[in-house]
């Protein structure tokens, strides 16, 4: 049976339906490229390995699959939470409602205070975790001031007002430096990352060209356009998004 350019068949290799964008006769082989709507791609196919549509039977195993990955699937979509799971510790309930709090607002800042003991820590690590396993961050910095602190009572007004310029001031130091190099490496990373989407949209749209179907390809082209726009739009939010530095200082007053 040979397959007509439009017509709709299924491809045994990917396990797919498809449709035929092209037909070619090469020395007497003949060869088709197809286009498959589950990954959006246009493959170059055999003969032999098309089949009709009304050949197809799906097997239990199958259809289990299908349930499963569309159940999967659905949970992602629904903000399911995936560092817990994948942690090597047992959240608490309470750990677990920070996270979920932290992961349902896009804010660029999270203060966790919670009382002594009760897993600040891990808390912070589950957000991170959260983070990067849903692509939001890329990398992660621990940084910490290197000068020593040492803890006194403080006797004067004028004493206290001394020690808090002096540590503001080293604060701010070294804050600045490593705000700069922070900024500096966001800025060359969102520049690698515009080249790149670019050289990405001019070699798919040179791609998208060559296919013969007049309808597959200004689908293809509407679809490529629409992702670039969301690629450009979100790497514009992330050049906006860049928070201020400022020295924060805080006290906890208790009796003597």
């Amino acid at each position: 049976m040979e397959w007509t350019i439009g017509g709709w068949c299924w491809h045994s290799c990917h396990a797919s339906p498809c449709r035929i964008v092209d037909r070619q006769n090469v020395w007497g082989e003949l060869s088709y490229r197809v286009w498959l709507p589950t990954s959006d791609v246009v493959v170059r196919v055999r003969h032999d390995e098309l089949v009709g549509l009304d050949a197809v039977r799906p097997t239990v195993a199958h259809i289990l699959h299908t349930a499963a990955a569309a159940k999967l699937l659905d949970a992602l979509e629904d903000n399911l939470l995936r560092a817990p799971i994948q942690s090597s510790v047992v959240p608490l309930p309470h750990q677990i409602h920070a996270l979920n709090r932290a992961m349902s607002q896009h804010r660029i800042r999270y203060l966790l205070a919670d009382e002594v003991g009760l897993g600040k820590t891990i808390e912070a690590g589950l957000i991170l975790r959260e983070l990067k396993l849903r692509g939001m961050a890329r990398r992660i910095w621990d940084l910490l001031l290197t000068e020593a602190v040492e803890i006194t009572g403080a006797t004067s007004i004028m004493q206290a007002v001394q020690w808090f310029e002096a540590s503001m001031t080293v604060a701010k130091t070294q804050g600045d430096r490593l705000f700069s190099e922070l900024f500096g490496e966001h800025r060359s990373r969102l520049k690698e990352d515009r080249e790149r989407a670019k050289d990405a949209y001019d070699a798919r749209y040179q791609a998208i060209g060559r296919i013969g179907l007049p309808a597959v390809r200004e689908y293809r082209r509407k679809r490529l356009n629409a992702e670039h726009q969301a690629r450009i739009a979100a790497l514009d939010d992330a050049e906006a998004c860049v928070p201020d530095l400022n020295a924060v200082l805080m006290f906890r007053v208790g009796a003597a």
